[in-house]
């Protein structure tokens, strides 16, 4: 089975800050048949996603699961995950690891800043379950110290791929999936020691009136995937 997860953020919604447009966005991806939500609770050590607290809040009252995500950045690990705790952030968190090696306020650096960050968050009682690491990250110029992800099974971490083969054609998240390839598309292939458990096939998938980035997930239950009960 194909199940389809939106990855949104702040900078989905509009510049007036309003908690109404998140959640009836949510209310609207639930029927369109969106089975998940990973959301952005904090990116560095200092910035907080407005909306967070309103995508939590719906989420637990309508039992939509949700992972929180957390956005790399090269400030203090352990800085980093007092951010992520202060926000009352998910006990399981997806790690957000790319950038812009020329914008060191929105760029995760390399290897060593990734597992730096996993043992200041771990230390601090949050569990690495996802790790949104792309191809294209890990194998350009950004990453700096190396491509090999093969521990991230041993350390618990399932691995979401990111590319984009339909390019940019705004359709419904099914239809772009299927354009690109599907269940047998780009982003199910192995890289660096690690096999995608999901596929970020988009980031202009229409949904519920917006335009977010959305993920594919081949199993039964989403709450496999984000470690939670169902």
């Amino acid at each position: 089975m194909t199940l389809f997860y939106v990855d949104a953020a702040n900078v989905n919604w509009g510049p007036q800050q309003d908690p109404d447009e998140v959640t009836g966005f949510l209310a609207g991806a639930v029927s369109e048949g969106i089975v998940g939500v990973a959301y952005k609770v904090t990116q560095g050590s200092g910035f907080k996603d407005w909306a967070w607290p309103a995508v939590q809040d719906w989420c637990t009252q309508n039992h939509l699961p949700l992972i929180g995500y957390h956005y790399l950045d090269l400030s203090d690990p352990a800085g980093q995950a007092e951010n992520y705790v202060s926000s009352n952030g998910t006990k399981n968190v997806m790690f957000d690891w790319e950038g812009n090696p020329e914008d060191p306020d929105n760029f995760g650096g390399g290897l060593a800043n990734f597992w730096s960050c996993v043992q200041a968050f771990n230390n601090r009682g949050i569990n690495i379950q996802l790790g949104y690491c792309p191809r294209w990250y890990l194998e350009g110029p950004g990453s700096g110290d190396g491509t090999d992800i093969s521990n991230f099974a041993a350390n618990g971490i399932l691995l979401i791929s990111s590319g984009y083969p339909d390019g940019y054609n705004q359709d419904l998240a099914s239809n772009i999936y299927a354009r690109g390839g599907g269940d047998s598309g780009e982003g199910w292939t192995s890289y660096d020691g690690a096999t995608p458990a999901a596929w970020q096939f988009t980031s202009v998938a229409q949904v519920s009136g917006h335009v977010v980035d959305c993920n594919a997930y081949l199993g039964d239950n989403i709450t496999d995937l984000f470690g939670v009960a169902s």
